[in-house]
């Protein structure tokens, strides 16, 4: 595994994990499992339980992000395995950024661990439009 050399502290997957990390790397914006099953059909895989399964996997090593508004997934845009990021996400396009500062994670344990609370899972997620969707002209509408 290539990861595993550049990065020896990446967590072991399955080659159906190896498969669908893959795929979301390649495509570089986030899918649904539904989509990922789709894109992974001609390598054998068909049964939507491995999918989820691998996808489930993937987010518990920090590789891909479940992003909970699209219910969808990306690929981490970070070579190290990390904890939970802050990602901001177009509502036009679905494009992400990935935040690359664990300010606001690490702030939020530190808050829930003064107030003597478990956190169990992260998101944060930022709605919103990105610089080429604000940009793009709206569509002329003529009112004769």
């Amino acid at each position: 595994m290539a990861d595993r050399e550049k990065h020896p502290n990446t967590p072991r997957i399955t080659k159906n994990a190896r498969l669908v990390l893959d795929i979301l790397r390649q495509v570089g914006q986030p899918l649904t499992a539904y989509e990922v099953l789709d894109r992974i059909r001609p390598q054998g895989i068909t049964a939507p339980t491995t999918v989820y399964r691998a996808l489930e996997r993937l987010v518990e090593c920090g590789l891909i992000h479940r992003l909970e508004t699209l219910n969808a997934f990306v690929s981490c845009g970070r070579e190290e395995v990390h904890g939970p990021s802050a990602i901001a996400i177009c509502t036009d396009c679905h494009g992400v950024i990935e935040m690359q500062n664990d300010a606001v994670p690490g702030y939020l344990y530190g808050w829930a661990e003064t107030k003597d609370f478990t956190v169990t899972s992260l998101t944060i997620e930022i709605l919103g439009q990105c610089s080429q969707c604000r940009i793009k002209p709206e569509p002329n509408v003529d009112s004769e």
